[in-house]
Formats: structure tokens, sequence, C-alpha cells
């Protein structure tokens, strides 16, 4: 029946599954064979009560119930979302939460189960229930490190940051060789503006990092850098940004961020215009990358050339955005050309 349906003999396929179901009437693969059927041929009714069937099937192995779940939970949502924003709304699915409660007792040891039951209720934004079910997971099968990583995603959005804390403490005292954890506190910590805490928590999440990870390495140290000129301490600032290149000289956030800092001292000019043409390059349209070569050429007194840039980084932003720093090195650069007049 499957070959058939691949070679698009619907109605043949339709004949052999029903003789399969007449030898296994019972059988749950022949229930999600016919439910493919009765998709194609635009019974969506019939299908998807096959696949509910055959989810609460005992016969059924979990790992099969989990890829079929996965896939009618992806046609679910996307004809939920055919003509609506999913990350604008609060979906409510009952027959959908009814099939898992139905699955868990049914299976109540498996963390697969859960891990899909968090997916689902993130994808309809309901990211307290998605954390109380992914933690069910890890704690059915705490040395699964991706469990864990998950959970502290979906914790991080409901924004309880003594909680969230609390749960760092847990993951690193159950897997110390994990660097999550650390960046996760490196993320509170910066939201309650404590940025010595956070400088120490990207520390340590780097000394969990493995060598061969050479991107992520180089991420950190460029997070440090931030930390630092929040702290107001350009020379660690620059010595972190260095660390980040040596890493990965392609860190274009890194490159723009160094290049920009060194123009508002007006220090290592070349310096900083070498990094932000190579920013530019990759990145022509960006309004804060060509904002940031303009100011380095404004420096240097390139004006004409920097006004071409700075143009280029208005026509390119985002009005709705604040732009309020492009505007006030558009008006700088227009007055050192003597066009301060000049309408915008």
């Amino acid at each position: 029946g499957d070959l058939q349906m691949k070679n698009g003999q619907i109605d043949k396929a339709k004949q052999t599954y029903d003789e399969a179901a007449k030898i296994d009437p019972d059988n749950a693969y022949v229930w999600v064979a016919l439910s493919n059927y009765y998709s194609i041929v635009g019974d969506q009714k019939e299908a998807d009560c096959l696949v509910q069937n055959a989810l609460v099937n005992a016969n059924l192995d979990i790992q099969t119930k989990i890829d079929i779940l996965t896939e009618y939970l992806k046609s679910t949502l996307r004809k939920v979302a055919k003509d609506q924003n999913v990350d604008s709304l609060d979906i409510s699915l009952p027959g959908v939460d009814s099939l898992f409660m139905t699955i868990e007792q049914m299976h109540p040891t498996a963390p697969e189960v859960y891990d899909l039951h968090a997916d689902y209720l993130a994808a309809i934004n309901n990211d307290s229930l998605a954390a109380v079910q992914m933690r069910f997971a890890c704690d059915l099968r705490p040395s699964e490190t991706k469990y864990w990583d998950k959970l502290l995603s979906y914790a991080s959005n409901i924004k309880d940051y003594d909680k969230l804390l609390r749960l760092c403490d847990v993951v690193e005292s159950i897997h110390p060789e994990m660097n999550s954890p650390y960046t996760m506190r490196a993320w509170v910590y910066y939201n309650q503006k404590e940025y010595e805490k956070v400088i120490e928590a990207y520390m340590d999440a780097l000394e969990r990092t493995e060598a061969k990870e050479v991107n992520w390495k180089s991420t950190l140290w460029g997070n440090i850098g931030d930390t630092y000129h929040l702290l107001g301490n350009m020379e660690k600032v620059y010595e972190s940004y260095d660390q980040a290149l040596k890493y990965n000289d392609k860190n274009y956030m890194v490159l723009n961020n160094y290049a920009y800092f060194l123009s508002t001292e007006n220090r290592d000019l070349l310096k900083a215009e070498g990094m932000a043409s190579k920013v530019i390059q990759q990145y022509p349209d960006n309004p804060t990358y060509l904002d940031t070569y303009a100011w380095i050429l404004y420096q240097e007194g390139s004006y004409m050339l920097a006004k071409f840039y700075q143009k280029r980084a208005i026509d390119n932003c985002d009005p709705k955005e604040d732009n309020t720093t492009l505007y006030e090195h558009w008006h700088a650069i227009l007055k050192a050309l003597g066009e301060e007049t000049e309408e915008e």
C-alpha cells in the first residue's frame, strides 16, 4: 500500500490498506497509513480520527507514537496558522491537550512524550506550562543534557529571575560540565544590571566550553567585551574583543563594535576602518554597520564619503526604531560639509 501511494496509485493503495485492515483490524500502523490516504484525498476529519486512535493504541511503540504525533502537531498548527499569526495568538486546542493527557497516562515514564508536549506548549506561547512539562522530562532522564538546555530556555521566557537562578543551581549540581546554566546566569545578571556578575558567569561558561567550539568561545568573549563597555573599562573591552577575534575573525558583531568604540575615542582609526570595511562588505544594507563605517570616515575627515554611507544607513533604517544616533551623525557630517541646513 505504501509503495502504491508513492507511485500515485491512490485507489489501489486504499484497497491494499483495507485488505491489511481485514487481516489485523487493530493494527495501529495500518491506521496511520490509512490516515495518510484520507489526508491526501481531503478527508482530514477521518485522517485525524485515525491518527488519534493510533496514538492511544497500546500495541504501538512509543517512538513511532512520537514520530506520528510530531507530524500531526505540525499539520494541526499549520492549519490553525494558515490565515493567522500564531506568534500573536493564545491558541487552545482541547483535542491536542486531551491527546497528550491520554498518552502521558499510557506512558508515564517516557520523557520523550513530555519533551514533545513542552515543545507544543511553547509553540502556542504557553511557556509556563512548557517549563513544567520539560521538568518532567528532565526528572525522568536527568542524564539528557539537551532536556536541561530546553528547560532553561523555556523557563527564561517566564522571566522569574530568582526561580531561574535556583534552576541554574540544580543544573550545575547535576551537570557541572554544562556551560548553558552559566550563560543563563549571565543573562539574568545582565537584566538585573549586575555587570560584574555577568562577566564572572561568562568566564565560568568559557571554562566549560570545549576547545573545538571556537565560534561559541568568540561569542562569549564578545559578550564579555560588551559588558566591560557597560562598566566603562575600555581597555578590557578591547582585550576581550581581541580574544573573540582570535577564535573567529569573522565575528562581524564584534568587528563592528570594536571599530565603533575606537571611532568614538578617535583612536586607531585605520584599524577601525579596516574592521568596519569587512563588516559592510558582508552586510552592505545594515544601517548600524553602515553608520559605524560612516562615522569612522567622518573622524578621518573623509566627509563626502561619510555622507554617502550615512545616507545609505538612513535609507535602510527602520523608521519605527530609535534612529537618534544615525541622525546625530548625519547632521554632524552635514555640518562638517557646510550643508547643515540641507533637508533630511
